[in-house]
Formats: C-alpha cells, sequence, structure tokens
C-alpha cells in the first residue's frame, strides 16, 4: 500500500496487535466491517422508528400553513 502516514500505519498495527491478530487479518476484518457499514446510513435513515405519529404529523403541516399564511408565505 502507498501514501499510508507512518502515525497511521503505526496505529493500525496496534490495533491489530491489540485484538491479537495479524496485520492481514485484521485489514480483512475492517474491509468486511466497511462493507456493512457502508449500506447502513441510508438503513439508518429510511428504516428507522418515525419521530412522529401520522396525526401529529398531520397537526404540525396545519400549524405550518397557518404560520405561513398568517404571515403572507406563499
Amino acid at each position: 500500500m502507498r501514501n499510508i502516514k507512518k502515525s497511521t500505519w503505526r496505529e493500525f498495527k496496534t490495533r491489530a496487535t491489540n485484538r491479537g491478530m495479524s496485520v492481514g487479518e485484521y485489514f480483512n476484518e475492517v474491509v468486511e466491517e466497511t462493507k456493512h457499514t457502508a449500506k447502513s446510513p441510508w438503513d439508518k435513515i429510511l428504516n428507522r422508528k418515525r419521530n412522529l405519529t401520522d396525526k401529529e404529523a398531520e397537526e404540525m403541516h396545519e400549524v405550518i400553513k397557518e404560520f405561513r399564511r398568517d404571515f403572507k408565505f406563499r
């Protein structure tokens, strides 16, 4: 691998050692974790628990409409 800072490489080797793994084993683990987490940001956004019920969302929408109407926004 190229263009890796010495401090970063040292930290990487230290993390592998702390887990009782070779650098190659740790690298493979990091790559596998990255595969799973690369998909998860959208999963977190699209499949998370809702903050509002449908009724609360509709009430909020009505309040916003009224506010905009009062101040002559579109």
